[in-house]
């Protein structure tokens, strides 16, 4: 990163919050999901399906805020692209409508699921992974 011109702050600050991000993102999560398993008493798969929406759009707002500096610092881009501060925010926002749009939709065919099989919690997870 910074031989693209980020400020070694800015690159040390980038690769903390992938690493916070690891810790909360399914199924990865380290130690934290079997202490939610254990205290909680809820299934993992139960723990994976809570965490994995809010772990997903801390991601996307992490590779959106690296975008955004990186254009509005106008570092180099791989190959010939040239990249427009508007355009990059309108298909960011695309991006994240349609992402929440999906998840929001998933929630029907898995209810469902589980009205028709009530012990279904072996084929969501199938489907899932």
């Amino acid at each position: 990163m910074k031989s693209v011109g980020f400020s070694s702050e800015k690159a040390g600050a980038v690769e903390v919050a992938s690493s916070v991000n690891g810790q909360i993102m399914p199924s990865v999560m380290g130690a934290a999901a079997f202490l939610m398993v254990e205290h909680v008493g809820n299934s993992y798969v139960e723990v994976v399906k809570t965490v994995f929406l809010p772990a997903t759009i801390s991601y996307v707002a992490l590779v959106s805020i690296v975008h955004l500096e990186a254009v509005k610092n106008n570092m180099p881009t791989l190959g010939n692209r040239v990249v427009h501060m508007g355009r990059a925010v309108g298909g960011m926002a695309g991006f994240s409508i349609g992402f929440a749009a999906f998840f929001y939709g998933v929630q029907y065919p898995v209810k469902a699921i589980k009205g028709i099989l009530p012990n279904s919690g072996l084929i969501l997870s199938a489907l899932v992974f």
